[in-house]
């Protein structure tokens, strides 16, 4: 399972990927494509990595590291910035699929190599509560509380 965390007091949140993947790609010219989609809406985003190494090429330790930041508002898909933790995009489970990309910049699935990994991601969010309660001024006389969504 892949861990991403969106910090509300960070602009920018790194978030490191570490995978099984040397082996699985034919070339490590290109950044492999990413490709969440949320079990709860279905929305789905594809984006770069904004940093993919293998930490030691030579000796092949058979895994990859792909660098993305969740951001708190912005995002740039192919320089690796995505907006996580919205009302479309919502933290909780998301399918991950990473596909061998054939260019440095391709964000079409259609136009990818193959497919080298499939698994699950949990979007989790630090600093902001997820919810928040504000009580409804009405003459109930216990309180009702509505819940807002970020």
């Amino acid at each position: 399972m892949v861990q991403l965390f969106r910090d509300n007091n960070v602009a920018l949140q790194v978030n490191s990927i570490y995978l099984n993947l040397y082996d699985e790609m034919t070339s490590l010219s290109y950044p492999p494509l990413i490709e969440l989609k949320s079990q709860m809406t279905n929305k789905t985003k594809l984006f770069l990595p904004y940093q993919f190494t293998s930490e030691n090429f030579t000796n092949k330790e058979r895994y990859l590291r792909l660098r993305v930041f969740v951001t708190t508002g912005f995002e740039n898909l192919s320089g690796g910035m995505v907006n996580l933790g919205t009302t479309e995009y919502p933290y909780g489970l998301y399918n991950i699929t990473i596909y061998q990309n054939n260019d440095a910049t391709n964000l079409v699935v259609a136009n990818t190599i193959k497919t080298v990994w499939k698994g699950v991601a949990n979007v989790k969010s630090v600093n902001n509560n997820a919810v928040t309660y504000t009580e409804n001024s009405s003459t109930i006389s216990s309180p009702t509380y509505i819940t807002n969504t970020l």
